[in-house]
C-alpha cells in the first residue's frame, strides 16, 4: 500500500441528502412559488392573515393574488381593549379573530392558536389584515360594524378614520345587501356613504346617544327598502316623508302627529311593495281624534282599521293606532273580519303618480 491518502467513497444516498440540504428552504419565505400556490389554494381567510404576518415575501405573494373569499357576512366589534372580527361563509361556517391589547404588543387569538406580535398596536394589526380582506372584489350579504359607548374617544376616532380610508381606497364601492351600524348619531353616515347604493337593501341602526342630529338623506338611504332601528336611543325626527319609501319600517320617533300617521296610511295604501311598519313615538301630548285617520272607514274594536287597496282586490291595509305605537300591515283581504269595511265604500281608483323627493 503506497503512502498516498486513500480516497474514501461517499455513498450516493449521502450525496443526495447533502444536495437536498443545500437546496431545501431554510424558512417559509424560501418556498417555491408552486408550493406557495398550492398553499394559497387550500387556505381560508384566517390562515391567509396569519401567513401574511410571517414575512414580507408571503405578504407580497398573497396580496398579488387578489384572492376571492367565500364570505357572506362580516362583523366588526370594537371594545376598549380589543377588536373582534367575525366572518361567516356561504356554507354557514363561522370564524372569528380577536386582536387584543397586551403589555408587550398585540395578542392575536384565533381560538385554536394564540400569537403575540411584540410592540404592535392592536388596532393597527387589525386594520392591516382587515384592509387585505376589504380590498378584495366581493359582495357581502351583511356588514355589521359597531363599538361601545364606553370605548375611548381616541380609539373610536382612529377606528372610524382607518375604516373610512380603506373603503375610500377601493376601486368600486363595497357591495353590501344589509348594513348594520352601532355608532353615535353623528357618525353613521360616514360608513353608510361608502357602500354601493344600488346593492343596499336593508339598514339596521342602533345609536349610542340621545343627541339630536339632523338626518342625512344619502343615496344609500333612498335606495334601501328596509329600515330597522330598535335601539333605546335610536329616535328619529320627522318629516315622515323621509321614511315612506321603506317597504318595511321599524323605528322610534320623538314626536308623531295625526298628519304623519295619515300620510303613512295614504302612502302604504297605494304601495304594492309595502310589507309592514311598526313605529313608536314619545309624544308630549296625547293623540286625540284618532278616528280622523280612518277617513270614510269605520274603525273596529281597539282602534283597528281595514282599508281596501286600489291595486288589488285581494289585498288590504291593516292599521292599528294608539297613544304610543302604530302598526301598518299589508294583509290578505281574507284576514279582515266580517264588517270591517264600510259597505258604502267603493273600490278606490289607482292614484295618479306623483313626484317624491327620494
Amino acid at each position: 500500500m503506497d503512502g498516498s491518502k486513500a480516497s474514501v467513497g461517499v455513498p450516493e444516498d449521502t450525496k443526495s441528502e447533502n444536495l437536498l440540504n443545500k437546496t431545501r428552504p431554510r424558512n417559509i419565505s424560501q418556498l417555491d412559488d408552486l408550493v406557495k400556490e398550492i398553499l394559497f389554494m387550500h387556505t381560508d381567510w384566517r390562515s391567509m392573515l396569519a401567513m401574511r404576518n410571517t414575512c414580507d415575501s408571503f405578504r407580497r405573494f398573497i396580496d398579488g393574488k387578489h384572492p376571492i373569499f367565500d364570505l357572506s357576512e362580516v362583523e366588526i366589534d370594537l371594545r376598549d381593549t380589543h377588536v373582534q372580527i367575525v366572518c361567516k361563509t356561504h356554507s354557514k361556517e363561522i370564524n372569528q379573530v380577536h386582536f387584543m391589547k397586551h403589555e408587550n404588543g398585540c395578542l392575536v387569538d384565533e381560538r385554536e392558536r394564540i400569537s403575540l406580535l411584540e410592540n404592535a398596536n392592536f388596532l393597527d394589526t387589525f386594520f392591516q389584515g382587515f384592509k387585505f380582506i376589504l380590498m378584495q372584489n366581493f359582495a357581502l350579504q351583511k356588514l355589521k360594524i359597531g363599538y361601545r359607548s364606553y370605548s375611548p374617544d381616541h380609539e373610536v376616532a382612529k377606528f372610524l378614520n382607518e375604516l373610512e380610508t380603506i373603503l375610500k381606497a377601493r376601486k368600486t364601492k363595497l357591495k353590501v345587501n344589509c348594513l348594520s351600524l352601532k355608532t353615535k348619531k353623528k357618525e353613521y353616515h360616514r360608513i353608510m356613504s361608502l357602500v354601493a347604493p344600488a346593492s343596499l337593501k336593508r339598514i339596521e341602526l342602533n345609536f349610542l346617544d340621545v343627541e339630536n342630529v339632523e338626518l342625512r338623506i344619502l343615496e344609500q338611504w333612498k335606495s334601501a327598502e328596509e329600515l330597522i332601528s330598535n335601539g333605546f336611543f335610536t329616535r328619529f325626527q320627522t318629516p315622515i316623508d323621509n321614511f315612506l319609501h321603506f317597504s318595511r319600517l321599524e323605528a322610534h320617533f320623538s314626536e308623531i302627529c295625526l298628519h304623519d300617521l295619515r300620510e303613512m296610511k295614504d302612502a302604504y295604501l297605494n304601495a304594492p311593495n309595502f310589507q309592514k311598519a311598526f313605529i313608536r313615538y314619545e309624544n308630549s301630548r296625547r293623540l286625540t281624534d284618532m278616528d280622523v285617520l280612518a277617513g270614510n272607514v269605520r274603525p273596529t274594536r281597539d282602534s283597528q282599521h281595514w282599508f281596501r287597496t286600489p291595486y288589488s282586490p285581494n289585498r288590504c291595509l291593516f292599521v292599528f293606532v294608539s297613544e304610543r305605537v302604530a302598526r301598518f300591515v299589508n294583509a290578505p283581504i281574507s284576514s279582515a273580519p266580517e264588517g270591517a269595511f264600510d259597505t258604502n265604500q267603493e273600490f278606490p281608483e289607482p292614484p295618479l303618480p306623483h313626484w317624491r323627493p327620494f
